[in-house]
């Protein structure tokens, strides 16, 4: 589970940090700022940009996962046989539904820079949004999420790993937006814990086909 109270704690402790300033930065009471100190209070999605700023240092769950998009991942056979289906059965039997391009990879001119991932989309999952298997998206981690396309990760109890997902972003919840019953989800709350935003989509391509 990621530590956000230590972070917070650590971060209060430097010289020149107070908890009564982290409190008029996020417009809180001394109260909320001593429980999320003690973990008894998470901090919401949208705080969190302002506590790292304030704190001069990146969140636990960003230390620990921005790097993820350019880790080197070689192509599987699974993946190589998907690239060259129809975009509607590429996502059927494929288990990740984004996975994440190498720095090397240039997909129609895509490509991330700091604080950015590409990731190809293999799910249905927001074709009501206009996404489809087979588009890459550019993520922007910087970016505070608002309502709208962002690139999430959710906790997989079978794995015990993060997973990416791309939802819609309807504060609190995140929401998929398909006709596929399969790629259907429930809402999910947004609590920074098992379920956060990585960032927000600035940029989607679609490849033509010959």
């Amino acid at each position: 589970m990621t530590n956000y109270s230590r972070w917070i704690d650590q971060g209060l402790k430097k010289p020149g940090k107070s908890g009564a300033e982290l409190g008029r930065i996020l417009n809180l009471t001394r109260d909320k700022i001593s429980k999320m100190r003690a973990g008894t209070r998470q901090p919401r999605a949208d705080e969190i940009p302002l506590i790292e700023q304030y704190l001069g240092e990146p969140a636990p769950h960003r230390k620990r996962l921005a790097a993820a998009p350019a880790s080197p991942r070689p192509k599987s056979k699974a993946m190589r046989a998907l690239e060259t289906l129809d975009a509607p059965s590429a996502s059927g039997g494929f288990s990740e539904e984004m996975v994440a391009l190498k720095r090397d990879e240039n997909f129609g001119g895509l490509k991330g820079g700091a604080n950015q991932g590409v990731w190809r989309v293999w799910s249905r999952a927001l074709e009501l949004a206009g996404y489809l298997p087979g588009d890459a998206v550019l993520v922007d981690s910087t970016v505070t999420p608002a309502a709208g396309d962002v690139g999430v990760q959710i906790f997989d109890d079978k794995t015990g790993d993060y997973r990416t997902r791309l939802r819609l972003y309807q504060p609190p919840y995140i929401v998929t937006s398909t006709m596929d019953r399969k790629a259907q989800e429930e809402p999910l709350v947004v609590d920074n814990d098992r379920v956060w935003i990585w960032g927000t989509v600035i940029r989607s391509v679609r490849q033509r086909r010959p």
